[in-house]
C-alpha cells in the first residue's frame, strides 16, 4: 500500500514585499524573491516611513544619503589638495599631459602654499637627547620663502631641555597665527624612534623618521621635486637611505664603511649630488654630528663639512 506524502511546509516565513513579488515553486522549501518581476510599480513608500525607518527602504536610503555625503567630503579634500599642489584638473586623459606641462612652465619655484588662504599645521615631536639637526636647516630654508609661525612646548617625559634647542622654533610675536603660510609645532619629548611629524594634527597622519621628514620638507619648498630630475632624485634617496640605516642606526663597522663612500665621492665632488647644496648634504651633515663623526672624519668630508658649516641656514645648529 503506497504511503501518503506529507505536503505541508516545514516553515513558514514572512515576506518583506508582499506575495505579489514572490515567486512559489514546487518542490521549493523557501519562498524567494522574483528578480526578473519589476517590483517598481509594486511598492509604495510613504514619505512617512522613509522617516519613522518603519520600511526596510528606509535604511537603503539613509546608507545612500550617507555614502553621498562621503563623496561629497571626499570631493572637497580633493579639491583642497589640487588648490595645495597646483594641480590642473582635466576631463580627458588626452590633454592631462600638455595641461600638466603648461602648468610646471607657468609656475615651477612657487608652491602652492603661496596661493589662496591656506594655511599648513606641522606638529614635530622631536627627542632633545637625538635632535635631528637638518629639521633646523630646513627650517631657515623654509622661513627664506615662506611667512612661516612657530611655536615650542616641553613634554613632561623630556628634562633639561638646553634652552638652544627651545629657543630655535619661536614666533618673534610680531604675526598672527592667520598671517603664516606654514605653523610648525616643535614639542620636545622622550620619541624612541625618531622625530615624527603630524601632517594636519586633526587628521592624525603621521611622518616617521629624520629622513621621510625632511623629504616631505624638501616638497613644500620645491613641489617639483620628485619631477624636475628623477635621476638625482634617486641619487638623493641613496644617501639619504644612507644616513639613516648606516651612520645613524648603524654599527661601528656599518658606520665606518658609510663615511668612507662619503670621502670617495667627495674627493671629486663639492656637493654629494650635482653642483651645490641638497637635501643629502643636509641630511648626511646632520646624520654625522649626531653620530659623533664629525671629529674623527677624514680629510674630504672635514673640507665638505666646513663648506656646509658656511652656508647661512646652517648657522642656527652650531
Amino acid at each position: 500500500m503506497a504511503s501518503k506524502t506529507d505536503t505541508r511546509e516545514m516553515y513558514r516565513v514572512k515576506p518583506y514585499y508582499g506575495s505579489e513579488v514572490l515567486e512559489t515553486k514546487s518542490g521549493v522549501m523557501y519562498k524567494t524573491e522574483n528578480l526578473h518581476t519589476d517590483v517598481t510599480n509594486t511598492i509604495h513608500i510613504s514619505k512617512e516611513s522613509l522617516v519613522t525607518g518603519d520600511n526596510p527602504a528606509a535604511e537603503l536610503e539613509q546608507r545612500q544619503e550617507l555614502i553621498l555625503k562621503k563623496l561629497q567630503d571626499l570631493k572637497e579634500v580633493v579639491s583642497g589638495l589640487r588648490r595645495r599642489y597646483g594641480t590642473v584638473h582635466t576631463s580627458n586623459c588626452g590633454s592631462s599631459s600638455s595641461s600638466v606641462s603648461a602648468t610646471r612652465s607657468s609656475n615651477v619655484t612657487t608652491s602652492s602654499l603661496l596661493q589662496g588662504d591656506v594655511l599648513l599645521d606641522l606638529v614635530i615631536s622631536v627627542n632633545p637627547n637625538s635632535p635631528p639637526l637638518s629639521l633646523f636647516v630646513l627650517y631657515e630654508l623654509l622661513k627664506q620663502q615662506y611667512k612661516v609661525g612657530a611655536k615650542t612646548y616641553v613634554h613632561s617625559s623630556a628634562v633639561n631641555v638646553p634652552e638652544k634647542l627651545t629657543s630655535i622654533f619661536t614666533n618673534d610675536g610680531t604675526k598672527e597665527r592667520g598671517d603664516n603660510h606654514l605653523m610648525i609645532t616643535v614639542i620636545w619629548k622622550d620619541v624612541s624612534n625618531g622625530p615624527t611629524l603630524m601632517v594636519e594634527p586633526h587628521r592624525q597622519t603621521p611622518i616617521i623618521g629624520e629622513s621621510n621628514i625632511a623629504r616631505y620638507l624638501m616638497r613644500l619648498l620645491n613641489p617639483n621635486y620628485d619631477t624636475d630630475d628623477i635621476a638625482k632624485v634617486t641619487q638623493i634617496d641613496e644617501w639619504l637611505d644612507t644616513a639613516n640605516i648606516q651612520v645613524l642606526q648603524g654599527n661601528t663597522k656599518e658606520k665606518s664603511a658609510a663615511v668612507r663612500s662619503l670621502n670617495s665621492r667627495l674627493g671629486r665632488n663639492d656637493w654629494l649630488v650635482g653642483s651645490r647644496l641638497s637635501l643629502a648634504d643636509i641630511v648626511m651633515w646632520s646624520a654625522l654630528n649626531q653620530s659623533n663623526q664629525v671629529s674623527d672624519a677624514p680629510a674630504n668630508v672635514k673640507k665638505w663639512l666646513k663648506l656646509c658649516s658656511s652656508n647661512s641656514a646652517f648657522k642656527s645648529c652650531l
